[in-house]
């Protein structure tokens, strides 16, 4: 189900056999199997908004508040892909301007966090 379109929407790293997909609009078409080789790196402080987030770190790895309420996901090229708390999963768009630089804009996704995401983060 799904496969075609989400194909079409894939980026891929040079290379690499699987990849993040990104412009999800539910949550259940989130790929388990993407959160399988994540790499812990820590706890990082961030402003009560979280807009101080770090756009970017190792591919494949994540961060969490140091709360713990929220989870940074890095996708395979080391870009924020996932802003995810017990409650909700949060996407960002990449939008690059003229002169290369990139620029995150994040949307919520529709429907509950899966179980295995709750489970994978000890919520």
């Amino acid at each position: 189900r799904g496969e075609a379109r989400g194909e079409a929407n894939r980026e891929k790293s040079e290379g690499e056999a699987d990849s993040w997909e990104r412009n999800l609009k539910d949550t259940s078409e989130l790929n388990s199997s993407d959160f399988d080789n994540l790499t812990d790196k820590g706890t990082v402080k961030v402003n009560q908004a979280g807009s101080d987030r770090p756009p970017t770190n190792d591919p494949n790895s994540f961060l969490r508040t140091e709360n713990g309420e929220h989870v940074f996901v890095y996708d395979d090229n080391g870009d924020l892909i996932y802003d995810i708390s017990s409650s909700r999963v949060k996407g960002f768009k990449i939008n690059t301007n003229p002169a290369g630089k990139k620029f995150l804009s994040p949307y919520k996704l529709d429907g509950p966090v899966p179980q295995f995401i709750l489970d994978l983060f000890g919520w």
